[in-house]
C-alpha cells in the first residue's frame, strides 16, 4: 500500500516506494512535491487536513497521477507528533482501490442483466408458444452469469484473507526487528537507569504480545483459507504443558497457576506448536 508523511501545509516529507510507483514520481525530485499536486480535488484536501489534524481522518479520495490519469484510493491520515520539529506531522496510507471499483461496476452490471431477464422471464408468460426455446437459452445463460458472480464474491473474500494475512506478515519484520534493538539495550543496562531499564522491559512484553497476536492472526487466516499445514509427529505432551506454564509464571510471578501432570505420560501423534497455541 501506499505510505506517506506530509506537514500540515502539505507538504510531502516521506513517501514509501509503492506512493512512488502508483503515482508514476520519479525517486528524486518528488521531495518538492505538495499532497495538493497529486489529488485531483486540491481544494477539498484543504478541508481533510483540517479534519485530520486533530483526531485523524479515513475516506475514499481520487488521486492524481503525473501523466494525468487517476485513481481512487481508501485513505486513511492519523496526526503524529515529529518531535524532532516539534510540531505535527500526518501520516498517510492509500489502498488502490481500481480493481475494487471495477468489480463492483462488474457486479451492478450483472445484478442489472438478471433484472433484465427476470422481466423477460415474466413476459414469456405471455409470448407465441415458438418463443418458449429462445427464452429459454436466455435464462441459463443468466444462471451461468450468476455462478460466476457467485465465484467472483468467493474470490473477493479470498482475496481479504490474504489481505490480512499480508499485513500481519509486514507486521512481524517490523517487530522482530525493534525487538531486537531492545534486547541489545538491555544487554547494557548496566549503564541505563532503572527507570528507563522498567520501560524498556514493558515494551519488549508489549511488543511480544503482539507478536502472538500476529501469530493467531496468520493461523486464523489459514485455517479460514484451507491451508494451515500440520506437521504430525509423536509429542510430549508434559513438555509442551511445561513450556506454556512456564510463558504465564515469567508473566505473573505471583501467579497461583499449579500444573499437575501424570508421570510417564504416553507420546501423542500432533502437532506440537499448534497443540501449544
Amino acid at each position: 500500500d501506499m505510505a506517506f508523511v506530509c506537514d500540515l501545509k502539505s507538504r510531502l516529507l516521506l513517501a514509501n516506494p509503492a506512493f512512488l510507483r502508483d503515482l508514476r514520481l520519479k525517486d528524486e525530485g518528488w521531495e518538492s512535491l505538495n499532497i495538493q499536486d497529486v489529488v485531483r480535488n486540491p481544494s477539498r484536501w484543504e478541508q481533510l487536513v483540517s479534519d485530520a489534524r486533530d483526531t485523524g481522518w479515513s475516506g475514499e479520495i481520487t488521486f492524481r497521477r503525473q501523466d494525468g490519469s487517476s485513481f481512487p484510493a481508501a485513505l486513511a491520515l492519523r496526526p503524529i507528533v515529529d518531535e524532532r520539529r516539534s510540531t505535527v506531522v500526518l501520516a498517510g496510507t492509500a489502498h488502490d482501490l481500481t480493481q475494487v471499483k471495477e468489480r463492483e461496476n462488474a457486479l451492478h452490471d450483472a445484478l442489472r442483466q438478471v433484472a433484465s431477464a427476470r422481466s423477460e422471464l415474466e413476459d414469456l408468460n405471455l409470448a407465441l408458444e415458438e418463443k418458449v426455446e429462445h427464452r429459454t437459452r436466455e435464462l441459463e445463460q443468466t444462471v451461468r452469469d450468476l455462478a460466476r458472480l457467485n465465484e467472483e464474491l468467493k474470490e473477493l473474500d479470498q482475496l481479504k484473507n490474504e489481505f490480512v494475512a499480508l499485513v500481519s506478515h509486514e507486521l512481524r519484520a517490523p517487530l522482530t526487528n525493534i525487538n531486537a534493538g531492545i534486547e541489545l539495550i538491555l544487554s547494557g543496562s548496566s549503564k541505563l537507569k532503572p527507570d528507563s531499564v522498567d520501560s524498556l522491559e514493558l515494551v519488549q512484553t508489549e511488543i511480544r504480545r503482539l507478536s502472538k497476536l500476529v501469530d493467531t492472526i496468520l493461523d486464523i487466516s489459514a485455517l479460514e483459507a484451507g491451508r494451515f499445514p500440520l506437521d504430525i509427529h509423536p509429542a510430549t505432551l508434559t513438555t509442551i504443558a511445561k513450556r506454556v506454564a512456564k510463558r504465564y509464571l515469567e508473566v505473573d510471578h505471583k501467579s497461583k497457576l499449579k500444573l499437575e501432570l501424570t508421570k510417564d505420560l504416553p507420546a501423542a501423534l500432533a502437532d506440537e506448536q499448534a497443540v501449544e497455541s
